[in-house]
């Protein structure tokens, strides 16, 4: 499940698309990626794990970015985020293995 982050395009209630987040919410099992490009984002996903009453270890965020480079950069931040609020870390291994490459 990847909730939408916060667009000009797009309503709120649009982005929870609340009807469709609730029931996952409620299945303990399921995860919730996110890629993430900046520190903003993680508060965010914050604000959604509060809202739906998240458990830390179902949050899954991934450094965004198409070029191993723009993933190292943001990579640490990243990484210090799922440390401090209990998330789990992708590092998106594809994408450092094989760059932006589709079909791998």
């Amino acid at each position: 499940m990847s909730p939408r982050f916060a667009d000009r395009r797009r309503a709120d209630a649009e982005r929870w698309e609340a009807e469709h987040l609730a029931p996952a919410a409620a299945r303990s099992t399921e995860s919730r990626g996110r890629l993430v490009a900046e520190p903003p984002d993680v508060e965010e996903v914050l604000e959604i794990q509060r809202r739906f009453a998240l458990r830390p270890e179902s949050i899954l965020l991934m450094p965004q970015g198409g070029k191993r480079e723009e993933l190292i950069e943001r990579s640490r931040w990243v990484w210090e985020a799922c440390r401090d609020h209990s998330f789990r870390f992708s590092p998106r291994l594809h994408i450092l293995i094989w760059g932006a490459q589709r079909g791998r």
